[in-house]
């Protein structure tokens, strides 16, 4: 499967960024969210078919009968933050942020602004979290919340 997401990823990549790749066993359902390169752009219905395109032809080619359903789609407005990575990417971004009930760190909102990334760890509001400790975290897209 590694291989097959690698291949996938490669095809893509030349037009598109990759904000999540997953399949799930149990659905068997490949789902890849995506963003444009040029970040200002939205994507379109007419993008998310052409990578679907692109993406089955390398099933077809791959024979993978583990994946039964491909879902492309776009990342949203309000993009979920999951990896270090996309913390990283929106330093001084504002951010909906909710942490799991079993962290010490105490927020004073839950809204709040990227102060910085440092190994595993996200700077809000002058603490330093582990990405474990987050439940939930969005970007807050201005444009459309104004």
């Amino acid at each position: 499967m590694e291989t097959l997401l690698e291949k996938i990823k490669n095809a893509i990549n030349n037009d598109y960024l990759i904000y999540d790749i997953y399949f799930d066993k149990s659905k068997e359902i490949l789902t890849i969210l995506i963003e444009n390169k040029n970040l200002e752009e939205l994507i379109t219905i007419d993008d998310c078919t052409k990578v679907s395109n692109i993406v089955n032809e390398i099933l077809d080619q791959n024979d993978d009968d583990q994946i039964k359903y491909l879902d492309v789609s776009s990342i949203g407005i309000e993009k979920p933050l999951r990896t270090i990575d996309h913390f990283a990417n929106h330093i001084g971004d504002e951010i909906f942020i909710k942490l799991k009930k079993n962290s010490k760190t105490k927020l004073q909102s839950e809204i709040n602004i990227i102060q910085d990334v440092k190994d595993n760890q996200v700077l809000i509001d002058g603490n330093l979290i582990n990405l474990n400790e987050i439940k939930e975290a969005n970007l807050i897209n201005k444009e459309f919340n104004d």
